[in-house]
């Protein structure tokens, strides 16, 4: 990390998304509040707004069964795109090919402060309060790291992976939607990131919906 930066939620629990139907985004003044204090250069509230519209558009690929589950996966990849840049002082709609390599790296092993060994709700919710005013639970954190002596902070390979899908789908609608011929930055191949081999059987970081993501396809 380039200064210090508390990641933050952005987006809404299901139950409370509403696509296609906000006039504004974001919703929830507290997180609108956060985004303020981000600096311009970061274009936080572009960035999320077509972050926002690109969960609408890829929703209708979502299978009927498990829309909840899919929509968790794709804010949390979202999240960690956003903040990241946010924490690098970055504008996700201008990475270079060198800043996705950073993140890539970053996402292979998640800095331990952005990390938290139990699963935290991403509000405070009060009964009879609307989602617009819940605070933002102060403990929340991107990653989930489950407990274990020889655990290691590095990620299983194939959820690296699937991270680096979010990526390369988010910039391929963003530049499609505004009409820009530059070349995707994540569209090449990485091939400088090593993998310890044993974290080919397991990693130790879980979705932050509580799914263990070791278990996921």
């Amino acid at each position: 990390m380039t200064r210090q930066f508390i990641p933050f939620p952005i987006f809404p629990p299901y139950a409370y998304w509403r696509p296609n139907q906000e006039n504004h985004f974001p919703t929830n003044i507290h997180v609108a509040a956060r985004l303020s204090k981000i600096d311009p250069s970061c274009l936080p509230f572009i960035s999320t707004w077509y972050a926002h519209r690109y969960i609408n558009w890829i929703a209708h690929n979502w299978n009927y069964q498990n829309p909840q589950l899919q929509y968790y996966s794709c804010i949390h990849g979202l999240e960690k795109m956003i903040n990241w840049s946010f924490a690098n002082n970055l504008s996700l709609l201008d990475w270079t090919r060198a800043d996705y390599e950073s993140y890539a790296d970053f996402i292979r092993s998640p800095a331990d402060d952005w990390a938290i060994a139990g699963k935290q709700p991403r509000f405070i919710v009060s009964p009879g309060m609307d989602y617009r005013d819940w605070p933002i639970n102060p403990h929340w954190k991107l990653f989930q790291r489950a407990r274990a002596a020889d655990s290691s902070s590095e990620i299983d390979k194939n959820v690296w992976k699937r991270e680096i899908r979010c990526v390369t789908q988010f910039l391929d609608f963003y530049l499609k939607d505004v009409g820009s011929t530059r070349r995707n930055v994540a569209s090449g191949k990485l091939e400088s990131l090593v993998f310890k081999a044993s974290q080919a059987r397991g990693g130790n970081f879980r979705r932050r919906d509580g799914l263990d993501l070791r278990k996921a396809s």
